[in-house]
C-alpha cells in the first residue's frame, strides 16, 4: 500500500502580545530566503498567496525597516503551507507528493475577555473546533512578562496556565457533545519559550524547571482538563515537552533576523514528533485502535 502524503497540524496559543505574528512571520519569510530555499532543496509556499504574500511583507518589513509586524487581533482562520521541490522537470507525469503545514492560531484576546456576543461564542467554538486536528500544540510563555514579573513568576505563570484552562472549561460544552470525548485531538502539548532573545540565558531544561518550580498544580489541572476532552488521554503528553524560541534579536530599535533561536525546529516538531510519539504511544496500545491505524499509514 503507497503511503498517503503526510499533512500535518499545529495549534498555537498565546495571549495577546506573546509574539505569535512575529513567529510565523519569522519563519515563513526564513523559508523563502533564496539561501535557505537552495540548501533545504524545497519551497515553502502558502496555499493562499494573497496571504502567504502579507506573510511576506511582514518578514521583510523586520529585514528591511526594522518594523516589527502589528498584531492581528481577533485573526482566526488557520493558514495552509505545503513543501514542494525546488525544481521539478516541467514535463513531469506523476504528481509530486508533498508535506503540509497547516497554522492554526487561537487569538489572544481571547484568553482575557469575556464572550461579548452569541457570534463571537460560536466563532470562538469554530475556531477551535478547527485546531483539534493538530497533533502539536504549543504554549507560549512571554519572556517579557516573565521580566515583568522578575521575582514573582509564579504569579505570571499561575495566572498563563489558569487562564487557558478555564478558557478550555468555558468552550468545553460547545466542542463536546453528550459528553463523547474525542479521538482526533491535540495530544502533543508543548511548552514554549516566545521571545527568547530577552532572557538568552534560559534553555528548554531551565524553563521546565521554572514552570515545575512556580506552576505544576495548575499544569497539572490543565492536564486534567484537557484529559477530559480526549478519548484514551493515556495517550496525552502536557508539559513533557519544551523548546525555547526567538524569532530575531530586537535591540536598541533594530532586528537581527541572523540570531534567532528554536525557529527551525518548529517543523520538525509539528511533523517528525507526533509521529514518533504516535509510534511509541500505538507499541504501548495507549491509541484508540482507529486512530493508531490512521496515523500508522502516514508513518
Amino acid at each position: 500500500m503507497s503511503k498517503q502524503p503526510i499533512h500535518q497540524h499545529i495549534a498555537v496559543f498565546g495571549q495577546a502580545g506573546s509574539g505569535k505574528t512575529v513567529l510565523l512571520s519569522s519563519l515563513f519569510g526564513r523559508l523563502h530566503e533564496p539561501s535557505t530555499i537552495h540548501k533545504n532543496g524545497y519551497r515553502f509556499l502558502a496555499d493562499d498567496s494573497a496571504r502567504g504574500n502579507k506573510l511576506l511583507q511582514k518578514y521583510l518589513g523586520m529585514k528591511e525597516q526594522a518594523q516589527a509586524p502589528m498584531q492581528d487581533k481577533f485573526v482566526s482562520s488557520p493558514f495552509g503551507f505545503k513543501f514542494v521541490p525546488e525544481s521539478q522537470p516541467l514535463d513531469a507525469k506523476k504528481k509530486t507528493s508533498h508535506i503540509g503545514i497547516t497554522w492554526h492560531d487561537y487569538p489572544g484576546e481571547w484568553f482575557e475577555s469575556e464572550v461579548s456576543s452569541e457570534s463571537e461564542r460560536n466563532d470562538r467554538a469554530h475556531t477551535f473546533r478547527q485546531l483539534i486536528q493538530s497533533d502539536v500544540a504549543l504554549v507560549l510563555v512571554d519572556a517579557q512578562k516573565l521580566l515583568d514579573h522578575e521575582g514573582d513568576e509564579e504569579r505570571y505563570l499561575k495566572s498563563l496556565f489558569g487562564t487557558f484552562r478555564n478558557t478550555l472549561l468555558g468552550i468545553k460544552s460547545d466542542i463536546i457533545a453528550d459528553n463523547e470525548r474525542l479521538e482526533q485531538f491535540p495530544r502533543i502539548w508543548v511548552i514554549a519559550l516566545s521571545k527568547a532573545d530577552l532572557m538568552p540565558e534560559l534553555d528548554a531544561h531551565r524553563l521546565h524547571e521554572l514552570v515545575v518550580l512556580h506552576a505544576a498544580d495548575e499544569l497539572n489541572a490543565l492536564r486534567k482538563v484537557l484529559a477530559d476532552f480526549v478519548n484514551g488521554d493515556e495517550a496525552l503528553s502536557v508539559g513533557e515537552d519544551y523548546i525555547v524560541i526567538s524569532s530575531a534579536e530586537f535591540k536598541n530599535g533594530t532586528i537581527d533576523l541572523e540570531k534567532h533561536k528554536g525557529v527551525d525546529a518548529l517543523l520538525p516538531l509539528s511533523t517528525i514528533l507526533p509521529i514518533q510519539r504516535y509510534q511509541r504511544w500505538n507499541v504501548l496500545r495507549l491509541l484508540p485502535a482507529g486512530l493508531a491505524d490512521e496515523k500508522m499509514v502516514k508513518t
